[in-house]
């Protein structure tokens, strides 16, 4: 695309289970990474994100494949101007919806349902009604068996499309409406139609899965009720309501169902398309990756496999003109040397189909016909195509089966069921069950149901069928691959069986040789796949030879390419407009011309580099020698200021030493001083206690032999005493006697009374005042013992000397001796 300037397209086919879906997917995570930027823009992660949706809606298990597309989509990936991807663009065709309502045997309903049954939480599931088993639903127990796919989690795979749904921008709230749209199909296939005794079908009012399909649907269950068992037909003055018989009314309940599923799947689409084209506007070129339904065929083949069998018909006769039919005809064309080769061709095949009178065009004018039926319609196509000569050889009758037709496909013969084609042709839809879905009360669900494009041929009198319908949109794709450089991607089956690293050499021959990828090795080994124009082929590849052989046309100068690189002339050829090269020659001479610009990039870039590092080295020793100078001058400051410094530094050690050494000597002096003072002071208190215990044991001593000789002193006192006591008493009794004698007298009596009295009288004054005396003493005494306390207080507070506390007791024992004798005298 980058080279060329042209749109690309990329055409992935093959058979159905044959890996397409997965390459595609492949390819956007190729387009989305290739880039270059580390981080995954938001734009890449929108559209990897489509994919999970649209499996998800659109993709189902088949017997021959356990992810079956059972759509085409063609992707358009837009590019801007800086090759980065801007948007995508979506365009489906002809979703399989006759598969919501049936499925064959060992085949599953599109995945949603499952990933609804399996993923929803408790809560939303209650809301919607749903159990935890798929067994419970008509819809999806059809197929048989677990219904389950080996290695996939529907429950995981309900939250990826959750996150898909997130990232397109679509909110939590409407992908909830969503699934109950989705969740509503469930309870519509579970409503139970009975027969009545007419043959007339009918539906209970209470029917529990109408009431939930309804209550999901946020319509009247008398509505819905109607429209699945009664039609309306538009007479001139009036419109009757016509019952359905039994067959009718389960028809008309899966045509609704079948309508619903692809409303939803048609917005989903046109939802994603929004939000992948928000920049489309600045695109400037795409590449296009068409993912198409692979060629079926089932035991039953109905009217989806004969469309699909169709666009692939379309999808190889494309494949056909650009590898073969366009490839010889420009041989021709450009007067190259060459031999004709026979291939298949199978334009007969799609003329049956799509001519005026082919399959299509029978088939509709059938659905016109009031009363066409299928049978009508086989029996037409037999009579009209099968006596044509041309047509012979592709279409046949089978022997037994008057209702089948057999159509010879470029790959297998495929024998198609014609029950069910009228109808699914139709495609219809009835006007009340339209009418019935505008009258829902939620808004969100008539943007779901009216939203898509196809309501509108449905509406018009005028009606397209089904098949032309696709017929066209064929059509549009091939116009539209045209415009494109093609690319093709030829998926190949290797089994039948769906098991890995299994190959069965028949099943891969016989798909190689249907596709035409045989036919494709032979002429790619006998032709020249490889051809551009002179222009072109010039300007691209001039730099192989020298520049002197440049000075001639474009043919010439081409030729003289070809001559000096290749060669060999049986490997290329040389045409009216352009050169031709056998397979892997372009290759070749694109390694010749890399390896050829690597020569001269290295020389231009030696010589870039030789200039840049000389001018560097220049201005990178200006550079080195202004920083020398620089350095230097900074260096010798640094010296000088270094120098100063130190010495500096010298002087503020000497201070400091000096100061430290004076405060360590006044330290040291100091604890000297303490340490001598100390040590002084307690020789002296140990002097002093020596002094002091001397002296008070001195005390001690004289008190204690004063006390000895006092005691002795008062023992003789007492016995001295006794003596005069003894002896006084004597005197007295020889006085008492004589005084008895001289007392008889009155007058001696009187005398000696009164000098008594007087003597008592002076004894009794003496008394008093000794009386006092001894109090005073006695003060004197406390008074004294105050100061001798107060004073050993204040000798060991302020350690006075031993003199004085000497003296001091000296003085106060002294006065307690003379009080003590005062006192024993007053005694």
């Amino acid at each position: 695309m980058i080279r060329t300037n042209r749109d690309q397209s990329i055409i992935v086919s093959g058979e159905s289970g044959a890996g397409k879906t997965v390459s595609a997917k492949y390819l956007l995570r190729f387009f989305a990474c290739v880039e270059g930027e580390d981080e995954v823009s938001e734009m890449d992660e929108q559209v990897m994100a489509s994919n999970p949706i649209m499996e998800a809606f659109g993709n189902a298990k088949t017997t021959r494949n356990d992810n079956s597309s059972r759509f085409g989509k063609y992707i358009e990936i837009q590019f801007g101007g800086d090759n980065k991807i801007m948007g995508a663009a979506i365009r489906t065709y002809l979703l399989e919806k006759s598969r919501v309502a049936y499925q064959s045997k060992d085949e599953r309903n599109y995945h949603i349902f499952y990933q609804l049954i399996y993923g929803v939480p408790s809560a939303e599931r209650a809301e919607m009604h749903l159990t935890e088993l798929f067994s419970d639903y008509h819809y999806i127990r059809q197929g048989g068996g677990d219904q389950q796919i080996p290695g996939v989690d529907d429950a995981a795979e309900f939250e990826n499309t959750q996150k898909a749904l997130s990232l397109i921008g679509l909110p939590v709230s409407q992908q909830w409406k969503l699934f109950k749209l989705v969740a509503a199909i469930l309870h519509i296939g579970n409503i139970q139609v009975k027969k009545t005794k007419d043959g007339n079908g009918q539906v209970d009012d209470d029917d529990q899965s109408l009431l939930w399909a309804c209550e999901l649907l946020c319509i009247k269950p008398s509505a819905l009720k109607k429209t699945i068992v009664s039609r309306q037909i538009q007479m001139r003055n009036e419109i009757i309501d016509k019952a359905l018989n039994y067959d009718g009314s389960l028809a008309s309940r899966d045509a609704f169902a079948k309508f619903i599923y692809s409303t939803i799947f048609d917005w989903v689409v046109v939802r994603v398309n929004g939000s992948l084209s928000k920049q489309a506007d600045k695109a400037k070129s795409l590449i296009g990756i068409l993912d198409i339904y692979g060629f079926e065929q089932f035991k039953t083949n109905g009217f989806e496999q004969f469309c699909i069998n169709y666009a692939n018909e379309k999808l190889q006769q494309e494949y056909t003109q650009h590898v073969f039919k366009l490839e010889q005809e420009e041989y021709i064309k450009e007067e190259i040397n060459w031999s004709y080769i026979d291939f298949a061709d199978n334009q007969p095949c799609i003329e049956l189909i799509e001519n005026k009178l082919g399959v299509i065009s029978i088939l509709d004018e059938e659905c016109r016909i009031g009363k066409g039926t299928d049978a009508s319609f086989v029996d037409k196509l037999h009579a009209t195509l099968g006596s044509l000569t041309e047509y012979q050889k592709y279409l046949s009758k089978p022997r037994f089966y008057k209702a089948d037709f057999i159509i010879h496909h470029y790959a297998l013969d495929v024998c198609y069921q014609g029950t069910g084609f009228l109808d699914k042709n139709r495609d219809t839809v009835f006007p009340e069950q339209l009418n019935l879905l505008n009258t829902t009360a939620e808004e969100f669900y008539k943007g779901v149901f009216f939203a898509s494009e196809k309501l509108e041929n449905l509406k018009s009198e005028k009606k397209q069928s089904l098949g032309s319908m696709f017929k066209q949109s064929l059509v549009t794709l091939m116009q539209k691959l045209k415009s494109t450089n093609p690319h093709y991607i030829r998926c190949i089956k290797p089994n039948m069986e769906k098991v890995a690293f299994s190959f069965t050499p028949s099943v891969v021959m016989e798909q190689l040789r249907a596709c035409g990828v045989l036919e494709t090795i032979r002429i790619s080994s006998l032709g020249y796949p490889s051809k551009q124009g002179f222009n072109d082929f010039a300007t691209r590849y001039r730099a192989l030879i020298r520049s002197e052989h440049w000075n001639c046309d474009n043919r010439k100068l081409s030729e003289n390419i070809c001559h000096m690189v290749i060669k060999d002339e049986n490997i290329f050829k040389v045409g009216k407009t352009k050169i031709f090269l056998r397979a892997g020659q372009l290759a070749h001479l694109e390694d010749k011309r890399t390896e050829r610009l690597n020569y001269c990039m290295g020389v231009i870039k030696r010589r870039i580099l030789s200039f840049a590092l000389r001018r560097k080295f220049i201005k990178m020793r200006e550079q080195v020698v202004l920083i020398q100078s620089v350095t230097r001058g900074w260096l010798a400051r640094k010296k000088v200021s270094d120098m100063r410094r130190n010495k500096a530094a010298v002087c503020i050690q000497k201070s400091f030493r000096g100061f430290r050494e004076r405060k360590k000597f006044k330290a040291v002096k100091a604890g000297v001083t303490a340490v001598q003072a100390v040590a002084r002071m307690r020789a002296a208190r140990q002097l002093f206690t020596e002094k002091f215990q001397n002296k008070y044991i001195t005390v001690l001593q004289r008190f204690f032999r004063t006390f000895v000789q006092r005691r002795e002193m008062k023992d003789r006192i007492k016995k001295i005493t006794l003596i005069q006591g003894l002896w006084r008493r004597k005197t007295a009794k020889k006085e008492l006697r004589a005084l008895k004698a001289e007392a008889k007298s009155f007058a001696h009596l009187k005398d000696q009374t009164y000098k008594l009295e007087l003597k008592v009288i002076e004894l009794t004054q003496t008394m008093r005042s000794k009386d006092e005396d001894h109090k005073q003493a006695l003060e004197k005494i406390n008074h004294l013992e105050q100061t001798i306390a107060s004073l050993q207080q204040r000798q060991q507070q302020s350690n006075v000397s031993d003199a004085t506390q000497v003296e001091a007791r000296k003085v106060a024992t002294e006065k307690a001796d003379k009080l003590e004798a005062e006192n024993d005298t007053v005694k």
